[in-house]
């Protein structure tokens, strides 16, 4: 399905509803650019790290009128709003997004040293299939 969605420019509204949908890929909504309407009830969706990619996509979308994003699991989000769950996430730092004390656990061995990262940027109006990798320098400073 993800692939389907690819190239749909003038897409106005999308009814995702009741597709037992857990959480959207990466990605999947980015040639969406004229949509201004989604359904997205009856699905189970999953309440972890998985879902941020689609709220932060809504919330850089603020034209497009959402519904039905309720969390389904786990338990402790049941019936909850995905974006109350994201705001609670924000609020708390999960061990997992912790940073270790700057003398664990850290390779210096690269710091200082030019690395290479391809990446696109988010601005551009093409579909991304059109879209060539831009290549950048990335300096890590002490």
């Amino acid at each position: 399905m993800w692939g389907s969605l690819s190239g749909l420019l003038h897409l106005h509204e999308l009814d995702l509803s009741s597709n037992r949908l857990h959480v959207l890929q990466y990605g999947v909504l980015e040639d969406l650019y004229f949509l201004s309407k989604l359904q997205l009830g009856g699905n189970p969706w999953v309440c972890n790290y998985n879902i941020h990619y689609m709220v932060y996509w809504l919330r850089l979308h603020p034209g497009v009128r959402h519904s039905g994003l309720l969390c389904q699991s786990p338990l402790e989000y049941i019936d909850e709003r995905v974006e109350d769950y994201m705001d609670s996430y924000n609020r708390e730092c999960p061990k997992d997004r912790q940073l270790s004390s700057p003398d664990q656990n850290q390779d210096t061995e690269l710091w200082g040293t030019p690395m290479e990262l391809q990446g696109e940027i988010e601005e551009e109006l093409e579909p991304s299939h059109l879209r060539a990798p831009q290549k950048y320098q990335i300096f890590r400073l002490a």
